[in-house]
């Protein structure tokens, strides 16, 4: 009898991710039942998705494959998979690989119908500095700069839960060398987009990992950290993409209640919840 064993690990890093990833995948073998078992840990909290897929010979899974698990970290080594030998007389072998990906990626389903707040508190007049596709950072994304003090209330632009965020930098600067120092908030909607909340200031999350927000309320308050040249917030809507998160055009309510394409050079300001709810 022999078994042989090979377990490949690909992350997929979202930009929050990036580094080593906080998800680890194990396998031991039973010398007496030749069974393998899989475990899966996290050492952060957030939201994540593993994918486990086994190519093998001589085994069968107790799971259809490939297998796809969405945790909630941290968590403590937990059995995920396992597999037993079809005939332990006869050798078997199985070549594995693993995905670890942020968010729940397995149940996105973008509504184009959606439409955001202004993630501002009502009749602020707000300049977006840097719009669609910007000639500065935003090259190919979809996201808006908003120019405002540091320590400005932030508000979530759409409801949904808090899957990660970052909020313990006070560096900053107009070097792409200063993207890792950003503070940032995760939260991920219904239809399994991500809204992306980025520049908040050292200790400026007024939110904790898995919590459930609605839209307008209070998360977190502006700054100047990371890849920045100045004070602002930075907001996107993404979903996950391969290696990465591909962000996607929205709309958003101006004054009057109507829906509409954000634009560079505007000032916006978020209209009140009744004609909001209106």
């Amino acid at each position: 009898m022999y078994f042989q064993m090979l377990l490949w690990a690909f992350l997929l890093l979202t930009p929050p991710l990036r580094g080593q990833s906080p998800v680890e995948v194990k396998w031991k073998e039973d010398p007496k039942t030749g069974q393998v078992v899989y475990t899966a840990s996290c050492t952060s909290p957030g939201l994540y998705s593993i994918e486990v897929d086994v190519q093998m010979k001589g085994l069968q899974s107790d799971h259809p494959l490939p297998l796809r698990v969405v945790k909630w970290g941290p968590f403590e080594p937990t059995e995920i998979l396992r597999l037993t030998p079809k005939n332990q007389s006869v050798g078997y072998s199985s070549r594995s690989m693993y995905t670890i990906s942020q968010g729940d990626i397995w149940n996105v389903h973008p509504d184009t119908e959606q439409i955001y707040w202004l993630p501002m508190e009502p009749h602020r007049d707000v300049l977006i500095s840097q719009g669609f596709k910007g000639r500065g950072s935003h090259r190919g994304d979809y996201a808006i700069d908003l120019t405002v003090p540091q320590g400005t209330p932030v508000t979530a632009a759409r409801g949904g839960w808090v899957i990660d965020l970052k909020e313990d930098n006070d560096r900053g600067c107009s070097s792409m060398r200063c993207m890792k120092y950003a503070n940032y908030i995760l939260i991920q909607h219904a239809d399994g987009t991500i809204g992306n909340y980025v520049h908040l200031q050292q200790d400026g999350a007024l939110v904790d990992i898995g919590d459930q927000v609605v839209a307008g309320q209070l998360i977190g308050k502006s700054g100047n950290t990371g890849w920045s040249s100045g004070p602002h917030l930075h907001f996107d809507v993404s979903i996950p993409a391969g290696l990465n998160r591909r962000t996607i055009p929205f709309q958003i309510l101006d004054p009057s209640g109507k829906a509409v394409t954000p634009k560079e050079g505007i000032p916006y300001s978020r209209p009140d919840p009744a004609v909001i709810d209106h």
